[in-house]
This record gives structure tokens, sequence and C-alpha cells, in this order.
């Protein structure tokens, strides 16, 4: 029989991927407002906002990527 590893961090890759999940859902709540607000031609559309909310966007499914890839990775341990 093989180990399993332990509770916690079974707990730990799964509240990561939940995170993971509720970045990716943002970032498209974010790209998703520019797109409506682009696509209506009575609003103002602020293009320095905008781009914050696209780079927002793909900063948070950058991190989504990264926590649903690698959920097992420690912190480095302090120095002596």
């Amino acid at each position: 029989m093989g180990t399993q590893p332990p509770k916690e961090t079974l707990r730990m890759k799964i509240l990561l991927r939940i995170v993971a999940v509720v970045f990716v859902l943002i970032a498209a709540l974010l790209i998703g407002i520019v797109i409506s607000i682009g696509a209506d031609p009575d609003t103002d559309l602020r293009i320095p906002v905008a781009i914050g909310y696209v780079v927002g966007g793909a900063l948070l499914l950058a991190a989504s990527v990264w926590l649903w890839r690698f959920p097992n990775r420690r912190a480095a341990s302090p120095a002596t």
C-alpha cells in the first residue's frame, strides 16, 4: 500500500483549489465589466480603468493557474 498524505495537506490542497476557482470567477467578472461597458455606446469608457480591470483579471488568472497546478508547494524555511 502507498502512503497517504496527511489530512492537513489534503485539506490545504482543496482550500487552494477553491481559492483558485474564486479567482477565476472574479477575473471573469472584471473582464466582463470591461466588455459590457465597452459595448454600450451610451457609457463613457475610461481607458485607464479598463486597462486596470484587464490587468487585474490577468493577474488573478495567473495566480489561479499557479494555485491549481502547484497546491503543495511549501514556504521556504526561515534562515537561522
